[in-house]
């Protein structure tokens, strides 16, 4: 049995970093989910014409990759990988879940999700996964990282407002 890891020290973690995200390292993004239900799909499952919830601000630490410019016959291509990590009681507060197609919007750029990740937990354990009794109160996982790719506007049913 862990002496660390307890509910109590869970919580202090999560105040921790919730106060240096919030206050001091932070930035503030726009969050779009992807609206499955307003959005029509072809006979494969694809859709041209996506439909997203209007954005929920959410504070997060970036991981900034640099910008890659590819150059075709068509003209030149852009691209630029980031990693935008929440805190996962924020989401929940927010009432997100983050999943493959929603859309970030940082610095009027627009950000595919990739792949969400979680696996970020205090002392390695997830009480919501705990196996046997003793170990459901200890531990708690911490943050979701989303990987996304930057997106083109225009290749989203967003309308941008002034």
């Amino acid at each position: 049995m862990s002496l660390y890891g307890k509910v109590k020290d869970s919580a202090f973690i999560r105040r921790l970093n919730r106060d240096l995200i919030n206050r001091v390292i932070g930035e503030e993004v726009g969050y779009y989910k992807l609206s499955l239900a307003d959005t029509v799909i072809d006979f494969y499952g694809e859709s041209n014409n996506k439909v997203y919830y209007n954005p929920v601000q959410l504070t997060c630490i970036i991981e900034r990759n640099p910008q890659t410019n590819t150059q075709e016959s068509y003209g030149s291509t852009t691209d630029r990988q980031m990693s935008f990590a929440f805190l996962k009681p924020d989401l929940i507060i927010a009432n997100v879940v983050p999943e493959k197609g929603d859309i970030i919007l940082w610095n009027e750029s627009y950000y595919e999700v990739e792949i969400p990740v979680e696996d970020q937990l205090i002392v390695g354990k997830d009480p919501n996964y705990a196996i046997s009794s003793s170990n459901k109160y200890y531990g708690m996982s911490l943050s979701i990282i989303c990987e996304c790719h930057l997106t083109y506007i225009n290749r989203l049913n967003i309308v941008q407002s002034r």
